[in-house]
């Protein structure tokens, strides 16, 4: 038995088979994908990867021209494109004994870790950079230090590790050049204030007012509104922001506008006027929709809402407390997905479903057949929304008692208990309590779950009631936004008659284990479809999934994959070495192939449905590109998959979805595993999830 996936660079024996076999993947790599176990990418395997990718350019360029083409990939959001250009320079400084190149690129790759997200990664580039920084000279040893302590103290800002960040900061001010300097400043500002200097932020943000330039200017007031505001002066906060509010052009400087209405929102919420302020949000929302319409690039459409979730949040807040549900649904819709939900109707353009239309709860709820409920959570610092809408238009709505930081903690733990196969029903029974039982949901009725925030790791069905588990319960799927569900509902049904299934490639000298139980799990679903065509072992290449996919009802690929934790789009399925030597598919190249006549990709290798949440709910990973590529359901997975038990689940669940949903089909073949003798742990039933069209 073996697992199919591998991490980055490292192959785990897995340690806890006991009484139930042997699995496709190690425990140690279950922790790399869940953040506590990571490859470090350090300067050995940087340099040997930017050496294979040199090599690979048919257009060699300089280590400073990569380094440049690194930050502006960065700035784009193309996060692993900027390391790959990153590595590429850090290899030519060392091939070539340039120092100078080496601490350039050492300096990019932290700042690519860092907009990635990946702190410890960040910062083990910038101790690099600063070990090798006392090769350079003058102004280029500055214009480093500057630039290294900057991104330090970002990273310690992000942390939480405010007079770290405090201390990064000044450091890179010492070393900045004018331009630089006053843009260091407002970051020190905003370190200075979080950590509760408020004279000394006060000092600074006075300071930036005298800068010519209108985003600094901003900041100052910002800053000196948010000091007032902390301070208790609520009236003096409400003055600044009115103040400031006043000598702006919206049309000019919408998002300045933008952060003034919603500080002065706070400032009159603050002051007990909820209606006043109620109306207010209304305005900041409506200047944050027209900002996100200008953006034509997806990557900043994403960027931007990361920014701006605080706008959203306290809309829906006040608009929860004050019993306005509706309103309250619509602007969590608003503030999640967006792009992913305007990839699939871009797709869709025949749905006949304007962005407007399906964010409203009724548009919404004609979607939904019978005996069917739509739950969706937004999770807040302190408590979580909830909202249970179903095909009449009845929506029902209440704040459920637990917060973002213990329910990820909760769901990282039941993660972790089931993939070590250890106990699991108290945690499971917990987050029932938490997140299922307050719902009233009614007997036998399908559920299909939005998350958000963490709970897109959760295995709902795998929670545990008084009926036992959840999935014993109900039939359960889920979905990236209810907006993105109504818009792949909307799509004509496509009959599941054809299939192609790809298993057990061949990957060459690669030194990764065959799947035999892959090979199997292909041959016994074959049979189930009307037509059906097979690829195995050499056979099941890359080539032939992204040029046969298209045509066939069903696609099924069983296989190994990766995980990019740095930048999910790159995570990959591992198929066999054709004639031009590539043998992987990529999760940004599936967007490319035109997946409208799909009814199902199913991609059973572990962990295919995990990624990466980015501000705005965002999910980057197999999810958003199959889905954004037209398909109408994706079954991925949610941790490494058993080699003796998935052909098993997946031989039942294709037989029955010739009679029931997919979600009921589903159902039925994880009970059945649930109640054999060997595969009854969550382990071996529970990573599978259904995305999308459900029925």
């Amino acid at each position: 038995m073996r697992a199919r996936l591998i991490s980055t660079a490292i192959v785990f024996t897995f340690v806890a088979a006991g009484a139930y076999g042997q699995s496709r993947h190690a425990v140690s790599v279950l922790e790399a994908v869940d953040g506590r176990v990571r490859d470090a990418e350090n300067a050995t395997a940087i340099a040997s990867s930017g050496r294979l990718l040199y090599q690979a350019d048919v257009i060699k360029r300089t280590s400073s021209e990569y380094c440049a083409s690194s930050v502006e990939l960065s700035n784009r959001g193309e996060f692993r494109e900027a390391v790959r250009a990153a590595s590429k320079a850090f290899f030519l400084g060392e091939s070539e004994g340039s120092s100078r190149a080496q601490v350039y690129a050492s300096r990019d790759l932290a700042y690519a870790f860092s907009l990635a997200g990946d702190l410890d990664k960040a910062w083990y580039w910038s101790e690099n950079a600063l070990r090798l920084v006392s090769s350079l000279g003058g102004s280029d040893r500055s214009w480093v230090l500057a630039g290294v302590h900057k991104s330090r103290g970002d990273i310690q800002f992000r942390r939480g590790a405010y007079d770290r960040a405090v201390k990064e900061y000044e450091t890179a001010i010492d070393n900045s050049f004018r331009p630089d300097r006053p843009w260091i400043r407002a970051s020190l500002g905003r370190a200075e204030f979080k950590r509760g200097n408020l004279a000394k932020a006060a000092e600074l943000f006075t300071d930036l007012k005298d800068e010519n330039n209108q985003q600094l200017r901003a900041a100052a007031f910002r800053g000196e509104a948010e000091i007032a505001l902390s301070s208790g002066k609520a009236d003096e906060a409400r003055r600044l922001y009115s103040t400031a509010i006043k000598t702006l052009d919206e049309s000019k400087a919408p998002l300045t506008a933008m952060w003034f209405r919603l500080g002065l929102a706070r400032a009159i919420l603050t002051m007990g006027d909820r209606a006043t302020a109620a109306s207010e949000l209304r305005d900041v929302v409506r200047l944050a929709e027209g900002i996100l319409a200008r953006f034509r690039s997806e990557e900043f459409r994403t960027g931007f809402f990361g920014e701006v979730q605080e706008v959203y949040e306290l809309a829906i807040e006040v608009a929860m407390d004050d019993g306005r549900f509706s309103d309250a649904f619509a602007l969590s819709e608003m503030s999640r997905a967006r792009a992913f939900a305007d990839l699939i109707r871009g797709r869709i353009k025949h749905a006949g479903a304007t962005p407007e239309q399906a964010l409203g709860t009724t548009a919404i709820a004609e979607t939904l057949p019978p005996a069917t409920a739509l739950v969706v959570y937004h999770v807040f610092p302190k408590r979580t929304a909830a909202w249970v809408l179903r095909g009449d238009g009845k929506l029902s709505a209440q704040w459920l008692p637990v917060g973002s930081a213990p329910l990820a903690e909760s769901v990282r733990s039941l993660r972790k208990q089931i993939t070590s196969l250890g106990a699991v029903q108290t945690k499971a029974g917990e987050l029932y309590a938490q997140l299922v039982a307050p719902l009233g949901l009614q007997d036998n009725e399908t559920v299909v779950f939005v998350p958000h925030k963490s709970l897109h790791f959760l295995p709902f069905q795998a929670l545990h009631g008084p009926k036992g588990w959840l999935i014993e319960e109900r039939a359960i799927a889920t979905a990236p936004s209810a907006s993105a569900l109504a818009a792949i509902v909307r799509k004509p049904s496509i009959p599941a008659d054809s299939l192609l299934a790809f298993g057990n490639p061949s990957l060459g000298k690669d030194d990764l284990p065959p799947l035999p139980g892959a090979e199997i799990e292909v041959e016994r679903i074959a049979p189930q479809f009307a037509m059906s065509t097979k690829y195995l072992r050499e056979a099941a290449t890359k080539a032939r999934v992204l040029a046969e996919a298209p045509a066939n009802a069903v696609l099924h690929i069983a296989a190994h994959a990766q995980v990019d934790e740095i930048d999910p789009m790159y995570s990959r399925i591992r198929l066999a070495v054709g004639e031009k030597g590539q043998s992987d598919v990529e999760a940004h190249e599936l967007y490319r192939v035109n997946f409208g006549g799909v009814r199902l990709v199913t991609l059973s290798a572990c962990d295919s449905g995990l990624g990466r949440v980015s501000g705005g709910d965002e999910f980057w990973g197999f999810k958003r590109t199959v889905l954004g590529a037209g398909a109408r359901t994706l079954l991925a997975t949610l941790w490494p998959v058993a080699d003796e038990s998935t052909p098993i689940l997946m031989t039942r669940f294709y037989e029955g979805m010739k009679k029931v949903s997919g979600a009921e089909s589903l159902r039925a073949a994880q009970m059945e595993l649930i109640q054999t003798k060997e595969y009854s742990h969550p382990m071996f039933w529970a990573p599978f999830m259904l995305v999308g069209d459900w029925r």
